[in-house]
């Protein structure tokens, strides 16, 4: 299945919790469906796969991850804007403290580009 979106691509965003730890996100968005994301922090890192769908017209990114006990294996992101360059998203959640997540596309460099 290959989806036709402006998400499709490379991202990246970093987000800071209450105690002030750095949570660094990577999210791979393909044509055919297919995402990878890395979430980091301070001595934790987790990469997980999955696929991918653009919901409700364009206003929901759905991630439905096939790694077993990942947190969030199955949700739906709320697109509050997005530039071409930049994706500033929203965990469709009740939670206390649910801010937004602006990612910012980039380009990773191939083996051998320097």
């Amino acid at each position: 299945m290959l989806i036709d979106s402006e998400w499709v691509g490379e991202w990246m965003a970093s987000a800071y919790r209450r105690n002030g730890v750095r949570t660094d996100y990577r999210l791979s968005l393909n044509p055919d469906g297919s995402f990878e994301r890395t979430v980091s922090e301070p001595n934790y890192e987790r990469t997980d796969r999955g696929t991918w769908t653009p919901e409700h017209g364009g206003e929901v990114l759905r991630l439905k991850s096939n790694e077993p006990g990942v947190p969030d294996a199955d949700s739906s992101w709320c697109i509050l804007e997005f530039t071409g360059t930049t994706l500033m998203v929203r965990l469709l959640a009740l939670a206390s403290r649910n801010l937004p997540i602006l990612f910012y596309r980039v380009h990773l460099r191939q083996n051998g580009e320097s």
